[in-house]
């Protein structure tokens, strides 16, 4: 199933960041994405809907998320890429 997001967009280019939301990647890391630039299709089952308007203690990069080793490699290597 895909759900189409209608979050609040300020700029529709990804800069201001107003219009992220949690969802989870193929990877099980859950990361605050862009609606305006990553969606604003996506996945149903990957959007943390209980989550939109905060930032998940597990999310990617939240205070004090420290994710498994391998999660972090991977994330790590992605940046990279």
């Amino acid at each position: 199933m895909q759900v189409a997001v209608e979050e609040t967009m300020a700029c529709g280019i990804g800069v201001c960041m107003t219009c992220v939301i949690p969802v989870v990647g193929e990877d099980g890391i859950t990361r605050m994405v862009r609606s305006c630039v990553d969606g604003p299709v996506f996945r149903g089952e990957q959007v943390r809907f209980d989550d939109v308007g905060s930032i998940p203690f597990d999310a990617l990069g939240a205070p004090g998320w420290k994710g498994s080793s391998a999660a972090r490699a991977a994330e790590s290597a992605r940046d990279i890429a």
